[in-house]
C-alpha cells in the first residue's frame, strides 16, 4: 500500500468513525430517553394497579368475605385470582402474613 493510498485510507475510518453515532441515531439506536420512557410507563401502570388494590381494600376494612360479589370479582381481576386476593388481604392486613387461617 502506497503512502498515498494509506492517508486516504486513514481519512475515510475516520470519516466514518465521525459520523457512526450520528448514523446510528437515525436508526434509533443509542436513544437513552425510550428506556427510561418505558419504564416510566410501567411504573405508572404498577403504580395506578396498586391504587386499585389498595382502594378495594380499604372499602372494606380488610375483610375480604365482606365484599359483595361484584367486588370480590373486581379483586380477582386486579389481583390475577381470587385466591391471590384472598392472600394479598391477609397480608395487607396489620400483622398480616401469608400463613394466617381463612
Amino acid at each position: 500500500m502506497t503512502m498515498k493510498n494509506r492517508k486516504n485510507t486513514t481519512s475515510w475510518a475516520l470519516a466514518a468513525l465521525v459520523l457512526l453515532p450520528s448514523v446510528l441515531s437515525l436508526f434509533g439506536c443509542g436513544d437513552d430517553t425510550a428506556p427510561a420512557k418505558e419504564d416510566s410507563k410501567k411504573a405508572e401502570a404498577r403504580l395506578e394497579l396498586a391504587t386499585k388494590q389498595r382502594e378495594l381494600f380499604d372499602k372494606y376494612q380488610g375483610n375480604y368475605d365482606a365484599m359483595t360479589a361484584e367486588d370480590k370479582t373486581k379483586a380477582a381481576e386486579l389481583f390475577g385470582s381470587e385466591q391471590n386476593a384472598r392472600t394479598a388481604f391477609q397480608k395487607m392486613s396489620p400483622g398480616g402474613t401469608s400463613t394466617q387461617q381463612k
